[in-house]
């Protein structure tokens, strides 16, 4: 077993019992009309994740997405509401991890695609050029419920803190990680709307005015409505987006 698969058994155990619940907690109903950035990562069919269009070769998520460390049998959805409704599937070629990814800190993947067609409800959006420390984010993930009745694409509204405030939620386990090196938020509810994110919203984009400024990786404990989610703070790796675009025109 590699490396990144044995960290990934570790990671992804508080996660496991959260399979089959219902993602977002408190999102509501949305369509690609209003994010046609927004794709479902699906391995063997199966939902694993989310992720955000870049490019017609590249879409970013988060690591801890990725289960299976293969890229054979990876495939994203772009264009639908629900990824269920279509059978236009784009294989993942390649999956570019950020080198220092461990399970924690530096949780965000590139997935080099074969070539995705632009239209209407199909375009990339771009990374912020700054990443605040106090931002009010769009988060946006595909999920399914218990009774496997709905894959709607679903928004919710969240508050994305770093340092000192953040610690508050977090205190400094492994989950805090992110936070340590400025690179990371914690995701919390900021109304009297209870919310939260589950496994399956791993790689959700979090969005404001139209641009993409975090990816969501994973929660503090076992997910749901009293948890607090880590993201990533995009425009802190731009540099080794970037440089990972290049590599794979390149390639």
């Amino acid at each position: 077993m590699t490396v990144i698969a044995i960290v990934l058994s570790v990671v992804l155990i508080g996660a496991a019992v959260t399979d089959g619940q219902e993602r977002i907690a408190g999102g509501t109903d949305t369509s690609v009309q209003y994010h046609p950035f927004a794709a479902a990562i699906l391995y063997g069919g199966r939902l694993f994740g989310n992720g955000a269009v870049l490019g017609r070769l590249f879409v970013l998520t988060s690591a801890s997405a990725l289960h299976v460390t293969e890229t054979v049998g990876y495939t994203v959805t772009v264009g639908v509401s629900n990824y269920l409704h279509t059978q236009r599937r784009f294989e993942v070629v390649r999956i570019y991890r950020h080198p220092e990814w461990i399970g924690w800190d530096d949780n965000l993947a590139v997935l080099a695609t074969v070539t995705i067609e632009f239209s209407n409800h199909i375009q990339p959006i771009p990374i912020a050029s700054y990443s605040p420390d106090d931002i009010m984010l769009t988060f946006v993930s595909f999920g399914m419920n218990n009774a496997g009745t709905s894959v709607q694409l679903q928004q919710a509204a969240f508050r994305a803190l770093s340092g000192s405030l953040c610690y508050n939620y977090v205190g400094q386990g492994p989950a805090a990680g992110p936070i340590n090196t400025g690179r990371g938020y914690c995701v919390v509810t900021n109304d009297i709307v209870q919310k939260g994110f589950f496994a399956d919203d791993s790689g959700a984009a979090g969005v404001a005015n139209s641009q993409l400024y975090a990816i969501f990786a994973f929660t503090a404990s076992g997910g749901g409505v009293q948890d607090v989610g880590i993201a990533m703070r995009v425009p802190k790796y731009k540099g080794w987006i970037d440089d990972t675009l290049r590599r794979i025109l390149n390639s």
